[in-house]
């Protein structure tokens, strides 16, 4: 039996009109509409660091498109961004970074290691792993360059790649 991810209806709007938006700025209101937040939800993150916010002459406060992806890309597993982006997806999103299905045996303890440290971060046991991904590829950035030609790349996406790494 093939099991079929369900996307939220939300979800699915908000990754949509993130990576799809054609301008590299939006307001502050874009922003949280296309999150699907309340402006004071917003200024929560703006306040808490999780979105930076570019102040424009003039005083006009913007978010880069690239911020609001990047954000994404920490809110929702790839295989989500994935299947809400559609047909699309293979357009926006680096070939290192599309997803293959992997199957694995472990150790009971390990699988119930997992569940207990993605409940605790309040995400699924998939974001949970990519995550800890992130985190070795970043740790392990120099040594795997040569071994891995587009880790940094996909560990920066969408952000770009520092000028010193790259």
């Amino acid at each position: 039996m093939r099991r079929t991810t369900v996307l939220d209806p939300a979800t699915v709007v908000s990754i949509r009109a993130i990576f799809l938006h054609r301008e590299h700025r939006v307001t502050l209101d874009e922003a949280a509409r296309m999150l699907g937040w309340t402006r004071a939800r917003l200024k929560e993150a703006i306040d808490a660091g999780e979105i930076s916010v570019v102040e424009m002459c003039g005083g006009k406060r913007v978010i880069e498109i690239r911020e609001l992806a990047h954000y994404a890309v920490y809110e929702w597993p790839f295989h989500v961004i994935e299947k809400a982006l559609g047909r699309e997806a293979s357009l926006i999103i680096p070939p290192a970074l599309r997803t293959r299905k992997l199957t694995l045996r472990l150790p009971q303890c390990y699988i119930q290691l997992l569940e207990i440290l993605a409940s605790e971060n309040q995400q699924s046991v998939t974001k949970y792993l990519e995550l800890m991904c992130d985190e070795l590829l970043f740790n392990e950035k120099e040594r795997l360059t040569a071994l891995l030609p587009y880790g940094v790349e996909a560990y920066y996406w969408p952000l770009e790649v520092p000028e010193d790494l790259s």
